[in-house]
C-alpha cells in the first residue's frame, strides 16, 4: 500500500515548494529611488478639512494626491527661481 503522509508533513512540502518558487527581490530601495528619479520624502501635517477638500478635488480630476503635490512643488520652484540664481 502507498505511504500515507500526516497533514503536518503535507503543511511543511507545500511550504517548503511555496517557498522555494517565490522569484529574490535583487532590486534594493537605493536602486528603485535612482531607477525613478525621485529621492526625496516628505512629512507634511495638514489640516484635516483641507487635506479632505484637496483628496476631494483630486479624484474628480482623475489625479492623485501625490502627483498634485509633485505638480505644487515644481510650479513653486519654477516661479522662484531667482533665488536659486544667487
Amino acid at each position: 500500500m502507498g505511504e500515507t503522509k500526516s497533514l503536518k508533513d503535507k503543511i511543511a512540502a507545500r511550504e517548503v515548494t511555496a517557498v522555494s518558487e517565490k522569484p529574490e527581490k535583487k532590486e534594493t530601495r537605493e536602486r528603485r529611488v535612482v531607477n525613478s528619479g525621485r529621492d526625496k520624502g516628505v512629512y507634511i501635517k495638514v489640516n484635516t478639512e483641507i487635506y479632505d477638500d484637496f483628496t476631494k478635488i483630486n479624484k474628480k480630476r482623475a489625479a492623485t494626491n501625490n502627483g498634485m503635490i509633485n505638480m505644487l512643488i515644481a510650479e513653486y520652484v519654477r516661479n522662484n527661481k531667482e533665488w536659486l540664481e544667487e
